[in-house]
């Protein structure tokens, strides 16, 4: 079976674009809405009247029908497995799957925007809403919560078959050998914790070995493959397709904000990675050609940035209102504890890496921008447990993943360099256990009417304090995007 990359680009774009008109029609008064949707589809429409054919890092690629319905059939596995639909759960962290059921039928069963009238404190509902309002409209027409929370699976699964035709695509992987180990290698892929913990143990007894998620603190961590995909995914497959289509036309600085709108209204903390890469991109392509390149301010990425500001004015909301202490952005102070921590953590997680394959690697500029943002990323702190750390590192260790792959799967680095090629497949072999930790002790749950309305409540202490402030904001009828972009 014979792909072309244009049709996956266009599909990455029909998947990203869906919630950004949703939250636009469903969420915005229409003065808002109609102008700025019809303003996207002009973009796109000139932009493909003008363009033959949609760049990309292969034009075609022929996949055996066996690795298409091993692919289609295993992701679908998969996606049962850690809990898509919310069928399945995993008793160590059950209030991730609470939420994405909660705000997926909150969103089937209550008029746009939700406003918990009725609360013990009367809030809107303020979160990363992207991947949830197409199942939630499903719910709502259907007249059934559960059926849109089944919805919400089912988009979850189509996300992540996206992603593995994206990856077979970036890595250049021509043999179905190397398509099925790139894409086992994806879903494997950690850095080194376990040599890290093991490491800092030497030294610090306080260290918990065997912890799967993060060695020290306060919290250091960048996600596994697998930990993305089975808590995260709504905050995690649109942000990485929006970093592709960017990488793929990393030419077209005009469109760059078109290419990465989609994945504010999925997680703040990775479009702020989406936007560095823009920014880095654009800087570079200005130093190489030696002036000032005007193309990043056309009208389309004006236009987007628009939409972001009110995008913003929404997600903001909670964050403004709510957030105390370490829950805030904000820069490390501590540095004479956070240093040490900090030099091993880009060491082990990805510094060996790509200490193995920076002589052999194909670089272009992503390559370079890649390995700044992930020494950048842990200078800066927010969330409860660190999630600007997490979610921010999301698309740039998607892309460090990308690098290591196309080493991995080349026969002539294979030979060239075996003692590095051997090196580097027993650095991703010893965390191997961390990710396959994501794989079991589930349970059935018969999927549960759940809503987000019992956390709206500021003063109940007994409520998490990231439950009761990350969710909703309290102050919306004062809010900028209340007040002004809202349907009433």
């Amino acid at each position: 079976m014979t792909i072309n990359y244009k049709h996956v680009t266009t599909a990455n774009l029909v998947f990203c674009y869906i919630p950004v008109f949703l939250f636009l029609c469903g969420w915005c008064r229409w003065l808002v809405a109609v102008p700025f949707s019809a303003l996207i589809l002009l973009a796109f429409y000139l932009r493909y009247r003008t363009t033959s054919q949609l760049e990309g890092p292969s034009e075609t690629l022929t996949i055996d029908r066996k690795v298409v319905w091993g692919v289609l059939g295993g992701s679908a596995l998969l996606a049962f497995i850690i809990g898509y639909g919310g069928l399945l759960i995993d008793d160590r962290f059950f209030t991730d799957y609470v939420r994405n059921g909660a705000v997926v039928q909150d969103l089937a069963r209550y008029p746009w925007p939700v406003i918990y009238t009725d609360a013990p404190t009367p809030s809107m509902l303020t979160y990363y809403l992207g991947s949830y309002l197409f199942p939630g409209l499903i719910g709502k027409i259907f007249g059934s919560p559960l059926i849109g929370e089944l919805a919400l699976g089912l988009i979850g699964w189509i996300g992540m078959v996206l992603l593995f035709l994206n990856i077979l695509f970036l890595v250049k992987a021509k043999t179905t050998k190397a398509q099925v180990w790139a894409l086992l290698i994806y879903l494997g892929f950690y850095g080194m914790l376990i040599p890290l913990q093991l490491f800092t143990f030497w030294y610090n007894k306080d260290v918990i070995l065997g912890y799967p998620h993060w060695f020290t603190y306060p919290i250091l961590q960048y996600r596994s493959t697998l930990v993305s995909l089975k808590w995260m995914w709504p905050q995690y497959t649109i942000p990485v397709l929006c970093l592709i289509n960017m990488y793929t036309h990393s030419e077209e600085r005009k469109h760059y904000a078109l290419w990465i709108l989609p994945g504010l209204i999925c997680g703040v903390w990775a479009f702020v990675t989406l936007v560095a890469y823009a920014v880095c991109a654009w800087v570079v392509s200005c130093v190489k050609e030696k002036k000032f390149l005007y193309d990043i301010f056309s009208w389309q990425n004006i236009i987007c940035a628009i939409i972001g500001v009110i995008m913003l004015s929404y997600l903001l909301g909670c964050w403004s209102v709510n957030a105390t202490g370490n829950m805030k952005f904000h820069l490390v102070t501590d540095w004479r504890f956070y240093l040490l921590s900090y030099w091993q953590f880009c060491l082990f997680m990805f510094g060996i890496y790509f200490m193995i394959i920076w002589k052999e690697t194909e670089k272009d500029d992503f390559f370079y921008i890649t390995l700044f943002l992930l020494c950048t990323i842990p200078f800066c702190r927010g969330g409860v447990y660190n999630d600007w750390v997490m979610g921010n590192s999301m698309p740039a260790l998607f892309m460090m993943t990308i690098y290591v792959i196309r080493f991995l799967i080349n026969p002539e680095v294979k030979a060239k360099v075996h003692k590095k090629w051997l090196a580097l497949v027993i650095c991703l072999s010893i965390n191997v256990p961390f990710p396959l930790f994501e794989l079991y002790n589930f349970k059935w749950t018969g999927m549960p009417e759940r809503t987000m309305k019992v956390f709206s409540d500021r003063d109940n202490e007994e409520i998490d304090l990231g439950w009761r402030t990350y969710f909703t904001n309290y102050g919306y009828e004062d809010s900028i995007f209340y007040q002004y972009f809202a349907r009433k």
